[in-house]
């Protein structure tokens, strides 16, 4: 019979100094048959249960452990936790002033040792120890015995190799705690061991999918109040991995058709009405608009949320249910919500490719490069590139679907593309004349649209080729451009004509907007973002300036809502707003404050990004608008889509939601 640990001296006054003196001993009724592990809270031993007949862990805390006595008035909330995912503690005691505590012994590694052992895990596998470790802790936090100490070090893996690895999760070392920590220690915590996780993955190349990021960052920042809201965003980003169930599956019977609403009705129906608000565009839409533009670490994520639900939960379900045929392209919809389709290479047509090519970026999921893929090819050139400025439509189809694929034939139809609208390089005015015949006349008309109409492409191709004349007409239609179509005060007139032999405007063109001098708010968003793309390629000083100076003025005019009328010089009552427009100077201004790092410009594009992520601008229900951003406006002086979701604001809302 093993002798009694009291017999070795008193522990209050410092008892044995080798924690091997146990071994041999007894604490109460349980024989120590061997030491195991040293902490600085306690020293760990195998033990024996009599009763029982089971091996067990008896830890012996220190005296002179600071949390010591908090751990002991909490010890009888502790032996009450019973579940599968947490160590059970037995009995817990004081013998020659020793403090122990009993619980079952798990026999396996803990994730230090683990990770260390060189042990790589799954995405799966991971997935499945934060189930697990969430559980238990959720479990534990409402039943007020929070972990305080969540670490690699306190999970254990059980060697059993027979049963699912959810069930061989086991979480040790419960309390003491402390209710200003609660949060930090088991949420943060746990984030921490699941990075730790997924930087050890089986394929060493693998980045975290950016929605596991999302998750990881917010529960990192503390904003998971409890366990169980970080539990149920793994859950959901569970569920969106496997696609196993989505709302359209979960609500069909066999081959019978949709569940009766009565089916859906009292305590089920409600809690099935919560989780799909908490999986919804909506829900991410009510929690930007709690959010300041500019706690830009609460709004990141957000935005990166709501891209990923936009994909998932619009733009994939427009193209498998056949609302957006293959061959077709979205322009702007019209009354009833729905989306006015082109085909036959009208100059918009290439948005729809890139916002699939957007989805494929943003979900790494395959279906939407396959769908990318498939609309790309269907743009081809046409009769017209040859007399307009179309062939912009494959810098968002086919550049896009090079800088994905680095497939040589996007790239060799992106550059025949782009000899196309160099083209249509008008020497005579040294400009890019949008469309019709180039001739030599007296008066010829430069356009704002331009800047976004071409030098995209131009620009992409000159960085991929580094042919001298495409940068040369870059920087002849630059000049051109800040000549005729620019103010002083940084505004800028959408069309201009004027006479080249004197480099004189003769008249502004009344187009779109409301006067032939006006300043209509789309073109002076392409001004910011043409001048910006033109700075990146040829690294002229003078392009980036006239950026920065029609962002200002675009920055300074700018309603509360940071969304644009229309027209900026229109003095009418009810003039339109255009989202489009707001859309396409948020990207732009993100690309200038990446490359000039002026605050001003960040906060701008923040603001726009807040305002157009609202109820007021963001249509959250496919069936009722097919669109992203409403009350855009294509042409008001010839009543065209006035209050409509425009294709390519679209596309440079969900850009600015990438950036």
């Amino acid at each position: 019979m093993s002798k009694r640990v009291a017999d070795l001296g008193d522990s209050d006054t410092g008892g044995v100094q080798n924690p091997n003196e146990l071994v041999g001993t007894s604490l109460g009724k349980y024989p120590i048959k061997e030491f195991a592990q040293e902490t600085n809270k306690k020293w760990i031993y195998r033990g024996y249960h009599p009763s029982l007949n089971l091996d067990i862990c008896i830890k012996v805390l220190r005296p002179s452990w600071v949390g010591l006595k908090v751990f002991l008035d909490e010890i009888d909330n502790l032996k009450e936790l019973h579940h599968p995912n947490i160590e059970q503690i037995f009995d817990a005691d004081v013998d020659g002033g020793y403090h122990y505590l009993v619980s079952r012994w798990v026999e396996g590694k803990n994730l230090r040792e683990e990770v260390e052992s060189g042990r790589r895990f799954s995405l799966e596998n991971v997935l499945d120890i934060a189930g697990s470790v969430l559980g238990a802790l959720d479990y534990a936090h409402k039943e007020d015995c929070p972990h305080t100490d969540v670490k690699l070090e306190n999970t254990i893996l059980e060697g059993d190799n027979n049963r699912p690895l959810s069930e061989r999760v086991c979480v040790v070392d419960f309390g003491p705690w402390d209710a200003d920590d609660v949060t930090r220690n088991h949420v943060s915590g746990t984030a921490g061991v699941l990075r730790v996780l997924l930087d050890n993955q089986e394929n060493p190349e693998q980045k975290i999918p950016i929605r596991l990021e999302n998750i990881l960052r917010i529960a990192e920042r503390r904003d998971y109040e409890t366990p169980g809201e970080f539990k149920d965003a793994i859950e959901s980003y569970r569920r969106g991995v496997r696609r196993g169930i989505n709302r359209r599956k979960f609500l069909k019977i066999g081959a019978g058709g949709l569940v009766s609403t009565s089916l859906l009705t009292g305590v089920g129906h409600s809690i099935y009405g919560h989780l799909e608000h908490i999986n919804s565009i909506d829900y991410v839409v009510e929690q930007i608009a709690q959010t300041e533009a500019s706690d830009h670490e609460r709004t990141d994520p957000l935005f990166r949320e709501l891209a990923l639900r936009i994909f998932d939960q619009k733009i994939r379900l427009l193209v498998e249910d056949g609302k957006i045929p293959k061959g077709k392209f979205p322009y702007a919809t019209i009354e009833n919500g729905s989306w006015f389709l082109t085909e036959g290479g009208y100059w918009t047509e290439g948005f729809w490719p890139g916002i699939l090519w957007q989805g494929f970026r943003i979900t790494e999921d395959q279906q939407f490069k396959d769908w990318a893929i498939d609309w790309t090819r269907v743009i081809d050139f046409t009769e017209r590139d040859k007399t307009t400025i179309r062939s912009i439509r494959f810098f968002y189809s086919h550049v896009k679907a090079f800088e994905s694929t680095r497939d040589e034939f996007f790239r060799d139809q992106a550059l025949r593309a782009a000899e196309f609208m160099a083209s249509r390089f008008n020497k005579t005015g040294e400009f890019i004349q949008t469309a019709g015949e180039i001739v030599d006349s007296d008066i010829q008309h430069i356009s704002i649209d331009a800047m976004t109409t071409s030098l995209p492409l131009l620009s992409w191709a000159y960085t991929e080729t580094n042919n001298g004349s495409l940068r040369d007409i870059i920087t002849r239609h630059c000049d051109a451009t800040i000549q005729y179509n620019v103010n002083e005060d940084g505004s800028t007139i959408q069309g201009m004509e004027f006479d080249p032999r004197t480099m004189m405007r003769t008249r502004g063109i009344k187009s779109h907007g409301f006067g032939e001098n006006s300043c209509l708010s789309r073109g002076q968003a392409r001004a910011i973002k043409g001048f910006t793309t033109a700075y990146r390629a040829i690294d002229k000083i003078r392009c980036l300036e006239i950026a920065e100076k029609c962002a200002g003025y675009f920055i300074d005019n700018l309603p509360e809502d940071f969304v644009p009328f229309y027209d900026f010089k229109d003095p009418n009552e009810n003039i339109p707003k255009d989202s489009s427009a707001a859309a396409i100077a948020s990207s732009a201004l993100f690309d200038l404050y990446g490359i000039t790092g002026n605050e001003k410009y960040k906060m701008a594009a923040y603001g726009i990004l807040k305002s157009l992520s609202s109820g007021n601008y963001l249509s959250t229900d496919l069936r009722t608008h097919q669109g992203i951003i409403m009350h855009g406006c294509a042409n008001r002086n010839i009543g065209e889509y006035l209050n409509s979701s425009l294709t390519h604001g679209d596309y440079h809302f969900l850009e600015a939601l990438e950036r």
